[in-house]
């Protein structure tokens, strides 16, 4: 069977170890057996052996730097296994931003899909109080927003507001020198401010006024 040797497996039995644990061996003081014995950290497995002459030191030594050797082994194999790990992590994370991607653009389909189911079964039908609602608010917006005379006011008056700015500084520039680039970059910040409001509010009720014409042309195909 290929079996070159056998060694039997013994043990202590608790007589054979109160005996040894009460007598110390030779050249041991009973005070440092004794305190070996309650630095034993498992008294189950393990129990002191004394260390007599530089033979037996040199041979503690070798097998200490060799457990040490193990344990550095097995951090270097940990530290190992972890930086694979992290790599690991590193590609579920970028897979979990591709699905999550994956999954709004399919969500984005799926709105449009019922968008076009619930246009197809309100085919035929009467816009309901809630969107004729609406409607009619984006339609109000839109032309106001369109109107040429919907700022009129406020540029006159700001206009005004300049010309009598400019008259007052006229009459004493020394003093007030410093006033005329200040109220321009405010009125210039305020006009930037309102064309800004004024072209987002074009682009949304637009895209609006875009969204409800489909919905009307999709009617007129279904019907």
């Amino acid at each position: 069977m290929g079996v070159e040797n056998i060694f039997p497996y013994t043990g202590f039995t608790e007589e054979n170890l109160r005996e040894y644990y009460e007598n110390p061996p030779a050249g041991i003081d009973l005070r440092v057996w004794k305190q070996s014995q309650a630095d034993n950290p498992n008294p189950a497995v393990f129990i002191p052996v004394p260390i007599v002459g530089f033979s037996e030191l040199c041979w503690k030594y070798k097998c200490h730097n060799e457990q040490v050797t193990v344990h550095k082994l097995t951090l270097n194999s940990i530290a190992d296994r972890l930086s694979e790990l992290a790599r690991k992590k590193t590609r579920v994370e970028s897979k979990l931003e591709q699905y999550t991607d994956k999954m709004d653009q399919l969500t984005h389909r799926i709105v449009k899909v019922l968008v076009g189911q619930m246009v197809i079964l309100n085919a035929g039908m009467a816009l309901r109080p809630e969107e004729e609602t609406i409607k009619n608010q984006l339609e109000i917006l839109y032309n106001d927003i369109n109107s040429p005379l919907r700022f009129q006011g406020k540029l006159t008056e700001i206009a005004t507001l300049v010309r009598l700015k400019n008259s007052e500084l006229s009459e004493d520039s020394k003093s007030n020198s410093g006033c005329i680039p200040q109220v321009a970059e405010e009125i210039k910040q305020f006009l930037e401010l309102q064309q800004t409001m004024i072209s987002e509010m074009q682009t949304v009720v637009k895209e609006d006024f875009n969204a409800i014409n489909l919905m009307k042309e999709s009617l007129k195909n279904v019907r």
